[in-house]
């Protein structure tokens, strides 16, 4: 196995159809992911610290045919995001099961610190394909793969769901404590594809929901199409969402460009939820793990989307490869000046 980076410091090759242009101007250093860099190519809010637009990147919402194609295991360096070779377990334990709404894994160097807190991620969907990328990063945080139930996360549902899940894990957490005891100082809840909609549920039922401090949706965020005029869009999601913006917590959102028949896609989920907020993604160029392209762009606060090109399978699974870099920007998010 590879020596693993430091944090945050993930090697990024540019990409060929960028390497070959002079981007001496709009080029600049990606405001949550400062290995890589982007070039805006759209109109941005001037005086934002990070980046926003100054309007919807295009008047239809849904994927462009342009950005829908697939590309290959070929085109991606030989690498198939949906079958990657484990890697092992790199700087965190193997899986355990001592927390009863799932499985976990936590860095091997103090996973718990002198003050008997720690961070963690409780995620959703694809365990053990999110396992696998999550492992390729460094981050000193506990994940949690939380048992689900024919896709469903029943465990999620009610109005404390969300302060058992935290009690549980920290129950489990407590043999790696040097004071005896264990609190999670820091908690996110990340998904991908499906598994947005437990995030949600935590959300619209739990009275403790502003017990979140992150949350990650990696290519899984969609709702209906057929919202009425004036109707507040995903209004659970938009409150998590307002709080980000304002700095007092982390939302990140990937999306692909897959289409959808009978609900809106990622594209058009993220696009009008950032619009409720009055925010629009800047068009950009860049780059991403195994040939993932960027097409838009918005940081504001702690509040981060990133749309990519890519309409089939592949291009889903590859959302998976962000992990690492959203684990370091999250940690970096949560303890400001970390190494």
């Amino acid at each position: 196995m590879n020596e693993l980076p430091r944090l945050g410091q993930v090697q990024v090759k540019p990409a060929a159809h960028r390497s070959r242009r002079n981007h001496s101007d709009g080029t600049r250093v990606d405001p949550l992911f400062p290995a890589r860099r982007i070039h805006v190519t759209g109109k941005v809010v001037e005086g934002v610290n990070g980046l926003a637009g100054q309007g919807p990147p295009q008047r239809r919402l849904v994927p462009t045919i342009a950005n829908r194609a697939e590309k290959s295991p070929a085109d991606r360096g030989g690498i198939d995001p949906c079958q990657r070779p484990d890697p092992g377990y790199g700087v965190y334990s193997k899986w355990a099961y001592r927390a009863g709404f799932g499985k976990h894994i936590a860095p091997l160097d103090h996973p718990v610190n002198e003050r008997g807190g720690f961070d963690f991620i409780a995620h959703f969907h694809g365990a053990e394909l999110a396992r696998l990328e999550y492992v390729r990063g460094d981050a000193p945080i506990v994940f949690l793969a939380v048992n689900g139930n024919g896709g469903g996360y029943p465990a999620m549902t009610g109005r404390h769901a969300l302060s058992f899940l935290i009690s549980d894990i920290e129950k489990a957490m407590v043999r790696d404590s040097p004071t005896g005891e264990a609190h999670a100082e820091h908690v996110a809840l990340a998904a991908w594809s499906g598994g947005y909609a437990a995030i949600g549920d935590v959300l619209r039922q739990s009275e403790d929901w502003e017990k979140i401090d992150a949350i990650i949706l990696l290519d899984g965020l969609h709702a209906p199409r057929d919202v009425p005029p004036g109707t507040p869009y995903l209004p659970h999601f938009a409150k998590f969402a307002r709080r980000a913006a304002a700095g007092e917590a982390f939302f990140f959102m990937s999306y692909s460009s897959i289409p959808t028949d009978h609900h809106a896609s990622t594209t058009e989920t993220v696009r009008l939820l950032l619009r409720e907020l009055g925010q629009h993604p800047v068009r950009v160029e860049g780059d991403g793990p195994a040939g993932m392209e960027l097409k838009e762009a918005l940081s504001v606060g702690g509040l981060h989307a990133r749309g990519y090109r890519g309409g089939g399978k592949l291009d889903h699974c590859a959302h998976l490869m962000l992990y690492p870099e959203v684990a370091a920007a999250l940690y970096r998010h949560w303890h400001p000046g970390a190494e």
